[in-house]
């Protein structure tokens, strides 16, 4: 059975507004552009950004409309968003953090190596193969289907291995994307980890209402940053994607420090 998958539940009230955002972008996106395939990829960037965000931030659910807020910043340069590449860093979070609240099972293992593998072959970067092995890790040190985790991770390798050495299809990232991008994600992903590191978590409940493992939630948050720094080095990933991947991990801090600076604000 696979188990990573969350559904919309429209009795929350952020549930509601996404969606609505969701479509308001598709019709604005296909007004302004007369095409609806347009339309289309920016209010389904819209929803996967928000959705990245709620990944990442778990604990604020607010966190994730800053989210969508700034990663607007790349329709003044719009390309098509990648969206197998967004769903596929979901899918990933989900597998560390543990948040659906099931027991990761073989179908899930199978379902992220498939679109793990599809999206190496199909981009021809291996570098896709790295973050899923080391969730197979992550998932034996949990304690989570260890005996399919392993083999996977040994798989993983093994795909890794051949697609860079026989095919060759492991490259420096060929975009030149101007020197303050470069500088700035280094130093947001650099900050970040430390970030992750020294914020407390909180209580987080998963799905099922149990409360989630904070040494899984922390790892996940940790995969965000290495994900984002493997692509950057490693992928020809268009600046849409990057914007929208670097906006929502510039989000979730600032969130959090706006929410702490109000705190300190109302105790005094």
């Amino acid at each position: 059975m696979f188990t990573l998958g969350r559904k919309v539940d429209f009795s929350y009230q952020t549930n509601k507004i996404i969606s609505a955002l969701a479509l308001l972008f598709v019709a604005g996106g296909w007004f302004v552009s007369k095409d609806i395939m347009v339309g289309v990829n920016i209010g389904g960037a819209v929803f996967l950004t928000w959705a990245l965000a709620r990944e990442l931030d778990p604990k604020y659910a607010y966190s994730a409309f800053l989210s969508v807020a700034i990663s607007l910043v790349y329709l003044l340069n719009y390309q098509s968003v990648q969206f197998l590449v967004l769903f596929w860093i979901i899918l990933m979070m989900r597998f560390v953090s543990g948040i659906c609240g099931e027991k990761t099972t073989l179908v899930d293992i199978l379902s992220v190596f498939g679109l793990t593998l599809f999206l190496s072959i199909q981009n021809q970067n291996s570098i896709y193969l790295l973050p899923f092995t080391l969730a197979m890790l992550l998932l034996m040190l949990f304690r989570e289907n260890i005996k399919f985790s392993g083999v996977f991770a040994v798989i993983g390798v093994t795909f890794f291995l051949v697609e860079t050495i026989s095919l060759n299809y492991l490259a420096r990232n060929t975009i030149n994307y101007s020197s303050l991008i470069n500088y700035g994600l280094l130093a947001l992903v650099v900050v970040s980890i430390f970030f992750w590191f020294l914020t407390p978590l909180g209580d987080i409940s998963d799905d099922l209402g149990k409360r989630a493992k904070t040494q899984r939630i922390l790892a996940s948050k940790l995969m965000y940053s290495l994900i984002l720094l493997l692509l950057f080095f490693f992928s020809d990933l268009n600046l849409s994607n990057l914007i929208i991947i670097a906006a929502t991990l510039l989000a979730v801090m600032l969130y959090w420090l706006g929410d702490e600076i109000v705190v300190y604000i109302k105790g005094k």
